[in-house]
């Protein structure tokens, strides 16, 4: 903000300093000119005020505020009223250079929109001066024309130079600007960088050091830990004697149970065999009592048929009664007839005569014949109860069996799941047994081990003392680097 505001000032003491000298020489050449009679005092008062009252407003503006942005707008439209009254009075087309001292000043502002302003009002008027010598003046020689063409064509072109320098200057500033506001950003970016890293050193370093002070204490306590290691090995290496010859009797009690678990292993072998044996012939009574079944289901269903065939042949002796009835019927009605008729119906009750007896005949043969049959009948039906009894004593007897076979299957499935339960600690047996012999080795191993750790400990505790003494001096070290830490974060913070 400080930078900005010098660069400023400095810009508008300049260009104050040249709108000065502008004002000046315009004001000593025109001053010559009246000494000369070339113009008058009252003239020349009004360039005066055309020319000096903008500038000293300009110098109370900056004095009010040195870094005003209102200066260039104090300087380039109060000298366009003194540099137009001189163009549009002047009697020679050379006052129009009057304009470039005061448009090569605002070029320093950079600000090319201001500046193409100024250009096109000061365009207009030296047009405006232009047009009036030649309408008013009838300055119309050739000379006159190509003094014309001078300042319009000189008028443009420094314009247009002034504008394209000003707007080059301005995007080169622009982009110095993005690139210095770029880096300031990437500087500040690698400050944080710096800051943040140097913090979080610290952070670490006093971790550190905090973790070696640990350390430190955990080496004491480690080494009075050795002492302790070393004094109470001997006990150790005792008790791994001890448990030595406990293992070795262990493994022969496991030894003698694996036998016995052998024994009872091969008994319940023959048990289930035996078990197998009755399942079998189980399974076949049951099917002889089915084959049994089967018979009484045909005798029953012949004993039934029987029933039918009886019950129809009495149909049949029904109707055979019937027809004998009729038959009778039928004869006596043809003895009558014959009676009635007389000598010539002789022969026809011979005939019935004939019938008659033939129908007394088959009654009688029909009722031997029912008597028969109510005697098969009776036969019959004796077959039926007994069938009857013979189905329950069948049933009762195939419960018995299925009962027994169930039973014998559920013993052999427990025979089996003990032969399985037997086998299975048959083999955690075995396994404890091995895992005894491993523990055994790593008895004598853990013996040897204590032995070399006995050896060793005096070596270990050595090293503690060491290691504890190089922990105090990293502690030492720790703490320096954290001193110069402590410098850079400053650093970093300024």
């Amino acid at each position: 903000m400080n930078t900005k505001k010098s660069e400023a000032t400095k810009i508008n003491s300049f260009a104050l300093l040249w709108w000065t000298v502008t004002v000046a020489i315009i004001s000593v050449a025109y001053l010559l000119e009246v000494l000369k009679g070339e113009r008058t005092i009252g003239y020349y008062v009004v360039l005066i005020l055309f020319g000096v009252v903008p500038l000293l407003l300009g110098y109370w503006r900056y004095r009010v505020d040195p870094d005003t942005t209102q200066m260039k707008l104090f300087m380039a439209y109060g000298y366009t009223l003194l540099y137009t009254f001189v163009l549009l009075t002047g009697d020679t087309v050379l006052t129009f250079v009057f304009i470039f001292p005061i448009l090569s000043t605002l070029v320093a502002y950079r600000d090319y929109k201001l500046l193409i302003k100024y250009a096109i009002l000061n365009m207009i008027v030296n047009v405006m001066s232009v047009v009036i010598k030649i309408v008013a003046f009838k300055m119309t020689s050739a000379d006159n024309i190509a003094d014309y063409e001078i300042q319009v064509l000189a008028t443009m072109l420094i314009f247009f130079i002034s504008f394209s320098a000003c707007r080059l200057t301005y995007f080169i500033n622009e982009e110095k600007m993005e690139l210095i506001k770029s880096q300031n950003e990437h500087s500040e970016y690698i400050l944080k960088s710096v800051a943040n890293a140097t913090t979080l050193l610290g952070e670490r370093v006093t971790k550190i050091d905090e973790n070696a002070k640990i350390v430190e204490d955990k080496s004491e306590t480690a080494q009075l830990s050795i002492e302790d290691i070393a004094s109470g090995t001997a006990d150790v290496a005792v008790n791994i004697q001890r448990q030595l010859d406990m293992s070795n009797s262990i493994s022969e009690e496991l030894s003698i149970l694996t036998n016995i678990s052998d024994s009872v292993q091969k008994k319940f072998a023959e048990t289930q065999e035996l078990s197998k044996s009755g399942i079998v012939e189980v399974d076949d009574l049951s099917s002889s009592t089915e084959e049994v079944g089967l018979s009484k289901e045909q005798v029953a269903a012949a004993t039934e048929a029987l029933r039918e065939s009886l019950k129809e042949a009495k149909e049949i002796l029904s109707l055979i009664r019937s027809i004998t009835s009729q038959t009778n019927l039928l004869a006596l009605n043809a003895s009558i007839e014959a009676a009635r008729a007389g000598e010539a119906g002789k022969g026809f009750a011979v005939v019935a005569d004939e019938i008659q007896k033939l129908s007394g005949d088959t009654s009688g043969a029909t009722d031997k014949i029912n008597d028969i049959l109510e005697t098969l009948k009776a036969h019959a039906d004796k077959v039926g109860v007994a069938v009857s009894g013979l189905d329950t004593v069948c049933e009762h007897q195939r419960e018995l069996i299925m009962a027994t076979g169930e039973q014998f299957k559920t013993i052999d499935a427990n025979i089996s799941e003990m032969v399985g339960n037997i086998v299975e600690q048959a083999e955690y047996l075995e396994r404890i047994n091995e895992n005894n012999s491993q523990i055994a080795n790593s008895i004598e191993a853990t013996s040897a081990a204590t032995e070399e750790l006995t050896s060793s400990s005096e070596v270990t505790k050595n090293m503690t003392r060491e290691s504890m003494e190089g922990t105090q001096a990293m502690t030492k070290f720790l703490n320096e680097i954290l001193v110069e830490v402590n410098k850079l974060e400053e650093m970093s913070g300024q």
